[in-house]
């Protein structure tokens, strides 16, 4: 097989303190009780089932459903009295708020549980959106198919998934069976269909 060509650009994240600030493709939401700081986007409170996102006057205006049962997806909602009002899906203007047009479900998943990570380990990660890779290979499994980051492998090493599929593969044909072992997959059967076409360039 031609080697493959591949271009990525990253986006280093900062790292947060007891009350981690998110960054959620480069931008900064801080927890709800801390002060906002120099060009941060809003705030978060975590929830059960979720973590609501506020902007910076700290009015709700999304929400991060984080439920694998439920799926893992963003929601807009809003403020109706005393209550918060979710809606079904995100409007146009809140997924170019939250950098997430045009993303596919799965790259939407993957950036549910780099939220939650963030919330679980105390720090932040990559940021997950400032990448992108273009492969080019002879075989037509891989022809030009274009793809942006979603995670970053236990290892450090980027993940990346098609945007038009969402299939994953590592940012280096060298890095397949690191990915394969140590990468964030959203199925089973996602890792295994990776794990097949790999095989045929070992």
């Amino acid at each position: 097989m031609d080697e493959c060509t591949c271009t990525a650009t990253q986006q280093k994240a900062g790292m947060g303190g007891p009350s981690p600030a998110l960054d959620l493709n480069g931008r900064q939401y801080g927890a709800l009780q801390a002060e906002p700081v120099a060009d941060q986007a809003g705030f978060y409170q975590a929830k059960p089932n979720g973590i609501l996102l506020l902007g910076i006057d700290r009015e709700p205006f999304a929400f991060v459903v984080t439920d694998e049962r439920q799926g893992q997806f963003f929601v807009s909602c809003f403020k109706h009295g005393s209550d918060i009002r979710y809606m079904f899906s995100t409007t146009s203007a809140d997924e170019q708020r939250l950098g997430i047009a045009g993303i596919s479900v799965a790259s939407e998943a993957e950036l549910v549980r780099s939220l939650v990570n963030q919330l679980t380990s105390g720090t932040t990660r990559t940021d997950t959106r400032e990448a992108t890779i273009t492969m080019a290979c002879s075989d037509e499994d891989f022809a030009e198919r274009e793809f942006a980051q979603v995670a970053v492998s236990e290892s450090g090493k980027p993940d990346f998934a098609c945007k038009h599929c969402g299939w994953l593969q590592s940012s280096t044909a060298a890095g397949a069976a690191e990915l394969i072992a140590h990468g964030t997959w959203h199925s089973e059967e996602g890792r295994a269909e990776f794990a097949a076409k790999a095989a045929k360039y070992a």
